[in-house]
């Protein structure tokens, strides 16, 4: 678990406090860390050129998280590529973007969702930026 990104982590605890009644039943998968996994292959991609300081590589690994969430009209877990977007958009200090993934990720699952910690996050994130200046 120590090696797992921890958006991927939050991902997994994202049921803690939600209502089970307002569970779908063949929602059960959603106790788990479930990602699509051309968005998860995309948002590793991400994360390993932006530790090597790849800027290029890196945009382009963002660049086709976007696409995966634009052009596939079957993608399952559509509330989780929203938020592993937002948390690479936190990354590049793009609060805007940020947070229009996480709404769009909440709008589309409202419970049971990673979503409303990284709001936290990212509220902290706004917070502290508007201390600084």
């Amino acid at each position: 678990m120590s090696i797992t990104p921890k958006p991927l982590r939050m991902e997994m605890f994202r049921s803690i406090g939600a209502p089970i009644q307002l569970r779908i039943i063949y929602e059960s998968w959603y106790d788990w860390g479930v990602v699509d996994s051309l968005m998860c292959l995309y948002f590793f991609q991400y994360l390993n050129f932006s530790r090597q300081g790849k800027e290029r590589h890196k945009q382009v690994a963002m660049d086709n998280m976007i696409h995966v969430i634009r052009t596939d009209p079957i993608i399952p877990h559509i509330d989780t590529a929203f938020n592993l977007l937002g948390c690479s958009f936190i990354q590049e200090n793009q609060l805007s973007n940020a947070f229009s993934c996480f709404n769009l990720s909440l709008k589309i699952r409202p419970y049971h969702n990673a979503a409303k910690f990284y709001l936290g996050i990212l509220f902290n994130r706004i917070r502290v930026t508007e201390r600084g200046h």
